[in-house]
């Protein structure tokens, strides 16, 4: 591919390592390479962190290449540093990742429980905002704690607040981090301000216990102002949450972000795609075989009725 040509298209970078992402990574590369078709390069990215082997299987290494997409490693300082790594601590790699090298115009992150549906184009937007990303679902932390947390940086609150996409609730420009797209002379400074971010909240203790989950994106809607990048709330299609409501198949989203197999599996294009992925590709079959998450809803343990059983289950029991 000529030079000129890279420069005008995207490079995806998403997070894969053992344990409990591997198979959504596999799922997500699969789907990248069905609907880019070498358009954007895609790059997988693989955590080195200390004492710990993240690396996945040989097979599956050979398998992300056999798709055309990159392998590459990087070091997650922060893991690095911990004496213990908790369940939510593994969030700072998608930080560490930014710092892979990538050759398009604009680098795109990726959470791993995200489908690819239709090809991405490198539109207008793209090119000429710094940074674009979809405002929050659900705003997670209250007002007196975004005042702390701009205090805590020396910044001043913006002049406007939008509403988060689910429960409306008015917060600075608050972004959901599974679909995060950076100009590529932008990403070196969003990376470095995002780990600043992260070390001072994680250390400052401002989020409450419940919400610790959600630093990646408290830190990385601090990041944009501390980098002063402009910034994009994309539409709802470059980051569909699953779950809310059913994909239409004759207007696809572009990413659906699904967080969980159970919500893959309730949406019948979601989950026809899924099966014809496993039909096609004998390593997410397996994958899925022996992962208890998947298995049990796409091995045939499960099906939607089944679902729908224990969702109405457990809203009885909550009920009281």
């Amino acid at each position: 591919m000529k030079k000129a040509e890279i420069k005008n298209r995207f490079s995806f970078i998403f997070v894969s390592h053992r344990g409990q992402i591997l198979t959504e990574s596999v799922l997500l590369g699969i789907s990248l390479a069905e609907k880019n078709r070498g358009k954007h390069s895609v790059t997988v990215a693989i955590p080195k962190v200390n004492n710990c082997n993240l690396t996945p299987e040989k097979k599956i290494i050979e398998f992300f290449l056999s798709l055309g997409i990159e392998v590459k490693f990087f070091k997650n300082e922060y893991l690095n540093s911990l004496k213990s790594i908790g369940v939510n601590d593994w969030y700072s790699n998608k930080l560490y990742a930014l710092d892979v090298p990538s050759k398009g115009k604009k680098v795109v992150f990726l959470d791993s429980d995200i489908l690819c549906l239709t090809q991405p184009k490198l539109e207008e937007r793209f090119i000429t905002i710094d940074f674009n990303a979809r405002m929050a679902g659900k705003a997670n932390i209250l007002p007196a704690q975004w005042y702390k947390l701009y205090d805590l940086f020396q910044l001043p609150l913006p002049d406007v607040f939008f509403p988060c996409l689910s429960d409306g609730v008015l917060a600075p420009p608050y972004f959901n981090s599974g679909v995060v797209a950076i100009s590529r002379d932008k990403r070196e400074v969003l990376s470095e301000k995002w780990k600043e971010a992260y070390y001072k909240i994680s250390k400052e203790g401002i989020l409450n216990p419940q919400n610790y989950i959600f630093i990646d994106q408290v830190a990385l809607a601090l990041a944009v102002q501390l980098a002063g990048l402009t910034y994009d709330l994309l539409d709802i299609q470059y980051n569909f949450l699953s779950g809310k409501k059913l994909v239409n198949p004759q207007k696809l989203p572009i990413f659906s972000h699904y967080h969980s197999p159970e919500k893959l599996y309730r949406d019948p294009f979601l989950r026809l795609q899924v099966q014809k992925y496993m039909h096609k590709y004998p390593v997410l079959k397996d994958l899925i075989r022996k992962d208890v998450r998947w298995n049990k809803v796409f091995g045939g343990q499960m099906n939607y009725w089944n679902l729908k059983a224990k969702r109405l289950i457990r809203r009885i029991l909550h009920s009281f």
